[in-house]
């Protein structure tokens, strides 16, 4: 996506442009890199799913999974996630960098499982 092209290629402006993505698209921005999430939120969707789709769980509110996406225009994403976990999600934009954060816990989790 474009922010793993912004932030493999270290230019300059990747915050602007989050901002402006988060903005545009409504869906706001949520800086992974500051949270810790449990291991049971991780593992709300299958590791393939993250890896593949660039959607992942960071937190639940009121029984309703809060997502963090790499692409906030793609609504068919919502969907599946929403159809996926059968239930209302809240979505929210996050950076390359926090993704993988959240990509590498979250293998870690599945590895240890097997």
């Amino acid at each position: 996506t474009l922010l793993y092209v912004l932030r493999h290629r270290e230019l300059p402006h990747e915050s602007e442009v989050i901002a402006f993505l988060a903005q545009d698209s409504g869906v706001p921005y949520i800086d992974l890199t500051l949270l810790e999430p449990n291991q049971t939120v991780l593992s709300l969707l299958h590791l393939e799913f993250i890896t593949v789709r660039g959607a992942c769980a960071f937190g639940v509110i009121a029984d309703e999974p809060l997502i963090a996406v790499l692409d906030p225009y793609n609504l068919q994403l919502r969907d599946d996630v929403a159809t996926l976990l059968q239930r209302p999600c809240h979505f929210y934009l996050c950076s390359a960098k926090g993704y993988e954060q959240m990509l590498n816990l979250s293998r870690s989790i599945h590895l240890g499982a097997e």
